[in-house]
């Protein structure tokens, strides 16, 4: 069985204890929320470490899957880690031991859902975009050049980072901050520097120079963040997407600049890039068994399973029925 709830709602029932944890919690800045027993067990811990900075643990063992509706919205800088359990949203899908990675600007109306299937344990943060500059340190203009896919306008649709695997080192800042050790003000410092390693060890890990080493001269920063804006428009539209001429027009491209950044940037073409997240998302579907292969087919954009059956088997070795069969028998 599935849960669906507005964010409001949510909001509204985790109040309710929120109310109750203030008034017997010696720090203020740290709140703990016990989750409402109509949705299930555990927590959720909210600690202020400084205006625009925000810290979020969530444990929880839900009595079943739970989806959050959310509005569109202004959204800060936000960067979750799934330590247990799984949980997704329109765009990623994260198991433990994975991260996902968000800019500022508007996010779309979306559903976030939860599972039940396992204990979750998921580590948040929410940064105010302007005191990321701070941190960062660079007045606005660098900021803009070298960041521009964090930190955009509020009329712009916020920058998304698949997920990640949570490396070595993340996970011992994580471990560090669950586990930590002081009180009050020692408290907040400890925590702090600990976010701030994450962040730097995320931000080394997605940002486009990285990503880009090898990429010719001929692209420029904007152009990057065009192309990068062109993989975005494929995976929110990935049933219906747009023509090659269309989408260089969406994003302010020529389509010859457009299929050669997809090869130099993400090494692959436009409708390569396009059938593996097709690929990957039917994969995860099959996963979990909650739907027909046929159904499959049709939630990634095919109007025939037999194609669909066909370009699967390509890229995996295997069909999509035999491949959903064997995770019912390994489940």
């Amino acid at each position: 069985m599935t849960i669906k709830i507005s964010q409001s709602d949510y909001y509204q029932s985790m109040g309710q204890s929120y109310h109750l944890s203030k008034n017997s919690s010696i720090d203020k800045t740290d709140i703990i929320c016990q989750y409402p027993q109509e949705l299930g067990k555990g927590y959720y811990r909210e600690i202020q470490l400084r205006e625009g900075l925000e810290l979020a643990i969530e444990n929880n063992q839900l009595h079943d899957d739970l989806i959050v509706e959310c509005p569109e919205r202004q959204h800060l800088l936000e960067f979750t880690f799934q330590i247990s359990g799984s949980s997704s949203d329109k765009f990623v899908y994260a198991n433990a031991g994975e991260y996902y990675f968000y800019g500022s600007g508007i996010a779309p109306h979306e559903q976030c859902q939860t599972s039940s299937k396992h204990q979750n344990l998921i580590v948040n943060v929410h940064v105010e975009p302007e005191l990321f500059c701070c941190f960062i340190g660079e007045n606005k203009s660098d900021i803009q050049k070298q960041l521009s896919y964090l930190v955009r306008n509020d009329n712009q649709e916020y920058y998304y980072c698949s997920k990640g695997k949570t490396t070595a080192q993340m996970q011992v800042a994580l471990q560090q901050i669950l586990q930590c050790p002081y009180e009050k003000i020692t408290k907040k410092i400890f925590l702090e520097s600990k976010i701030l390693e994450l962040m730097a060890l995320l931000i080394e890990q997605t940002q486009q120079p990285k990503l880009t080493k090898t990429c010719s001269q001929k692209f420029n920063s904007e152009d990057l963040e065009r192309l990068h804006y062109a993989k975005e428009i494929l995976q929110r539209g990935f049933e219906n997407p747009p023509s090659l001429i269309e989408l260089a027009h969406q994003v302010g491209l020529n389509d010859y600049k457009l299929k050669l950044g997809f090869r130099e940037v993400f090494q692959t073409t436009v409708f390569g890039y396009l059938q593996d997240y097709r690929m990957e998302l039917a994969k995860r579907l099959l996963a979990e068994r909650t739907i027909s292969v046929q159904q499959v087919a049709r939630k990634v954009g095919y109007a025939h399973a037999g194609y669909f059956s066909a370009a699967f088997k390509r890229k995996y070795g295997v069909n999509p029925k035999l491949y959903q069969k064997n995770h019912i028998l390994s489940a």
